[in-house]
């Protein structure tokens, strides 16, 4: 009985995938997932996977591998933390605001954010700008806009613009 209880615990633990973006040409899917698999390290706190998939042919595609904090063990214990601070898209472009940080002992709290630009109809990566002036303290991992706010043909965040003519950064 025991043993079912817990079977039963871990099946309504376990998350399922998130829906963020469905367009005419593209699913993107939030999977539950937890980094690293090595034996050298261990899950802190897992995170996501974000997926592409291209809804003619099926094809799928990692956009951002999976987010979390793990502790890996060596001389040190070497934590490292990746989290998804944003998510939003216009009719072409898929934008994934991404934090991520490493410490000595103890989970990061700060760290650097990327802006990460995906095609949304065969979610290829774009060229994005450096964040300059991003704050450093570790966000909560979110799937909605959090800071990413749209304009004309892009995105801004932290002071940084990213504008685009198709699949070109235009600044």
């Amino acid at each position: 009985m025991r043993s079912s209880l817990l079977v039963l615990f871990l099946a309504l633990a376990d998350p399922q995938p998130v829906l963020v973006l469905a367009s005419d040409s593209c699913f993107v899917h939030a999977v539950p997932a937890a980094p690293g698999a090595g034996s050298l390290e261990r899950v802190l706190e897992s995170g996501h996977t974000l997926l592409h998939t291209v809804r003619d042919s099926g094809k799928m595609t990692v956009l951002v591998p999976p987010t979390g904090t793990v502790a890996i063990s060596t001389r040190r214990i070497s934590c490292q933390t990746t989290r998804i601070a944003g998510v939003a898209a216009d009719a072409e472009r898929l934008y994934v605001l991404v934090w991520m940080g490493h410490a000595y002992d103890k989970p990061p709290e700060e760290g650097v954010y990327a802006l990460r630009t995906f095609w949304l109809e065969d979610g290829a990566a774009l060229w994005a700008p450096l964040l300059k002036t991003a704050p450093t303290k570790a966000p909560a991992e979110t799937l909605e806009k959090g800071p990413l706010r749209l304009v004309e043909g892009g995105v801004e965040v932290y002071e940084a613009r990213a504008t685009y003519k198709g699949r070109q950064l235009a600044e």
